[in-house]
């Protein structure tokens, strides 16, 4: 009796040690596969990289304002998080986490948000969002990205740039 309780503790443990070695492989292997995600970093591919040229005029427009007013990236995004156009290699975070903080902060105080520009913070950086006019609903906001900072002077004159860019965008036929 003492030898077959003795056997079946041993199993008892090796079964254990065999549920946590699997479980450590899994949970390895789950971090090894979020940062695989996070290495795939969107890039944009620089013209004079590719030998080619821009099909997208207003996307090289965007980089034309990024540029004139010293901007490390400019998106134009939905309020719920889709991009309609950007200069940013990481456009799709900036249009899903920016607008996200804008609308809430919106529905939260309607006074801090109003018609002007809102600087906001994240793990990832700051962003000044402008909610851009006209599109009835689906306002669009404008997510404007500097190390240096946007002055208000600044960033309503790209917010007047970018509301000009989606003029032409939806009027056009």
């Amino acid at each position: 009796m003492v030898l077959y309780s003795y056997l079946s503790d041993l199993i008892t443990l090796k079964v254990l040690n065999i549920a946590i070695i699997i479980l450590g492989i899994i949970l390895f292997l789950g971090f090894v596969r979020i940062n695989s995600r996070e290495s795939r970093k969107v890039r944009v591919i620089d013209d004079k990289e590719t030998g080619a040229s821009r099909s997208n005029q207003w996307e090289k427009r965007l980089d034309e304002i990024s540029e004139a007013y010293g901007l490390e990236s400019l998106t134009i995004t939905t309020r719920d998080g889709f991009v309609v156009l950007s200069s940013s290699p990481t456009a799709e975070f900036d249009a899903a986490n920016f607008s996200s903080l804008y609308v809430s902060m919106a529905e939260n105080d309607e006074t801090a948000t109003g018609k002007g520009i809102t600087a906001l913070a994240t793990d990832n950086g700051v962003a000044w969002v402008a909610p851009l006019d006209g599109l009835g609903e689906a306002d669009a906001l404008c997510v404007m990205r500097s190390e240096t900072g946007v002055k208000k002077k600044t960033a309503l004159k790209v917010k007047d740039e970018t509301e000009k860019i989606m003029e032409h965008l939806f009027t056009a036929s």
